[in-house]
């Protein structure tokens, strides 16, 4: 009983507080329309050594821009061949080795755009994060429980871990995927240099993992989503884990969280636009790596035309500033926001 009033008491301060969240204000965007190139689509971001990568799903390579918006040089280019990349989905960087992910397998690159190697594994869009040599990504083998496979940089099976929460097969319009099991698609990994944390889309947990497999701590968003995003968590808590759906039936999984970030210890978890009046409004939920401890929700204040892609967040002046992929009037653009 007592569990039960403090959730509650905690549930009604963080709605209190949601009203005050802090907002954060667009202060610029690049490319400009008469600069090329720009991107058609951006599945991934990240900044590395004070450059944004943008992965272009569309246009088969990665794009790197200056954080003042000046664009670097290209990472790939179409094909399947040594250097190619086909439909590219999510990148990351170690050791100033970049990897990336495409529906072919994974390619390896200099920071230069010089190409190192590829290995291949037929798998569908995944998330994966390239850390101690190893590259740890959602496993996408529909007769396999484990949730990661982890490889060696040459493709190598090594070992697997974590347990999924039911394999069932998954049919989602709204995130134009195939039919698979929900809990590949439902998520993202992310990693520092000692742990792996696991953001899970569906059910809004973040998971603290050690990189033998190992589960640390893990909190629940429930509480600080509006109404609605609390009905789709619990409908797909409906469908996927308490079993009432039959075995051989498709599912649609609504996703919660938009995309999800990390830098200097912090997580950054973006939530799915929610509408109010003629605005749509996104939260972005800032949680300390350490404690597993929400610090700051930030707010944005979109049009209806509108739509973000992906998001990437560096320190500037000891404050987090989020450079966001997004579709807008003024085309495909990357825009600054920085809080008010």
């Amino acid at each position: 009983m007592k569990a039960k009033r403090y959730f509650i008491i905690l549930g009604i301060f963080l709605e209190f507080m949601a009203g005050k969240d802090p907002v954060l204000t667009r202060v610029g965007w690049f490319p400009k329309e008469s600069e090329k190139p720009v991107f058609k689509t951006a599945t991934n971001m990240l900044i590395y050594k004070g450059r944004i990568f943008v992965v272009d799903n569309f246009k088969h390579r990665v794009l790197v821009y200056t954080k003042k918006g000046n664009f670097d040089r290209f990472i790939g280019r179409p094909g399947q061949g040594p250097g190619d990349l086909n439909l590219p989905v999510e990148i990351s960087i170690y050791k100033d080795v970049i990897a990336v992910k495409d529906e072919i397998g994974f390619s390896f690159f200099q920071l230069n755009g010089k190409f190192l190697r590829k290995f291949r594994v037929f798998t569908p869009r995944v998330s994966f994060v390239w850390r101690k040599d190893k590259i740890f990504y959602a496993n996408a083998d529909v007769n396999s429980p484990y949730l990661i496979k982890v490889l060696s940089e040459k493709g190598r099976v090594l070992y697997t871990f974590g347990r999924k929460s039911r394999i069932l097969p998954v049919y989602s319009p709204r995130e134009t995927i195939k039919p698979f099991e929900s809990v590949v698609f439902s998520g993202k990994l992310l990693a520092d240099r000692r742990y792996l944390f696991y953001v899970n889309y569906a059910f809004a947990r973040l998971t603290k993992i050690s990189f033998n497999g190992e589960i640390l701590s893990q909190v629940n968003f429930y509480h600080i989503l509006f109404p609605e995003q609390k009905k789709w968590l619990r409908e797909n808590k409906d469908r996927v884990i308490s079993g009432k759906i039959r075995e051989n039936q498709w599912i649609l999984i609504r996703f919660l969280f938009q995309d999800s970030y990390m830098d200097d210890g912090k997580i950054y978890v973006m939530e799915k636009p929610i509408k109010k009046d003629k605005m749509k409004i996104v939260k972005i939920i800032t949680v300390n790596s350490v404690e597993l401890k929400v610090e700051t929700i930030y707010k944005i204040e979109l049009t209806g035309d509108e739509q973000i892609l992906a998001f990437a967040v560096c320190k500037e002046n000891k404050k987090p500033e989020f450079y966001i992929a997004m579709r807008s009037e003024e085309g495909n653009v990357i825009a600054r926001y920085k809080e008010k």
